[in-house]
């Protein structure tokens, strides 16, 4: 066996340009479709961690702050009206000056004085529909969540 040595030659180097994701150009796509499908998960996710945070709960309070300027048969008759909606609980009178025990920093009404009616609302009632409805309501100035829920209503003067 007279045959010469065996030689090694390297291996052919691909030609320049041809890297894995040359030779697959939809992989580059998946890529780019996957991260942004992740981003707008994590944003969405993110928004409606934020809204159930912030959102306050379905048996929440709704302030019905009264326009100071109303006259006192007015002021009366909302009170009449909330007692007799089907979806409110519990109907507490929060004068001007215990009003602002119920919201933790900045007062949503300004720098009035008003008084208002703090609802409870039964289980179940839409505090929304309630909300848009009060809202219409002649003397009402305006309507808002309750900010400081940990306060029990009815322990004082309770209508």
């Amino acid at each position: 066996m007279n045959q010469p040595p065996y030689q090694q030659y390297p291996a052919p180097m691909p030609p320049p340009g041809n890297g894995p994701l040359r030779k697959r150009p939809g992989l580059l796509a998946v890529i780019i479709v996957a991260a942004c499908l992740g981003v707008g998960l994590v944003g969405v996710a993110g928004y409606l961690v934020v809204r159930a945070v912030t959102k306050p709960a379905h048996n929440a309070v709704t302030a019905v702050i009264l326009q100071p300027t109303a006259p006192q048969p007015t002021k009366d008759a909302i009170k009449q009206r909330l007692v007799a909606m089907p979806q409110a609980d519990t109907v507490y009178y929060a004068s001007p000056d215990e009003l602002p025990e119920w919201f933790l920093g900045k007062r949503p009404w300004g720098d009035t004085h008003p008084d208002a009616y703090l609802v409870k609302l039964k289980p179940g009632a839409d505090p929304d529909v309630m909300q848009a409805s009060l809202r219409t309501w002649p003397g009402v100035y305006m309507v808002t969540y309750v900010t400081v829920t940990d306060q029990t209503i009815g322990t004082g003067d309770s209508e």
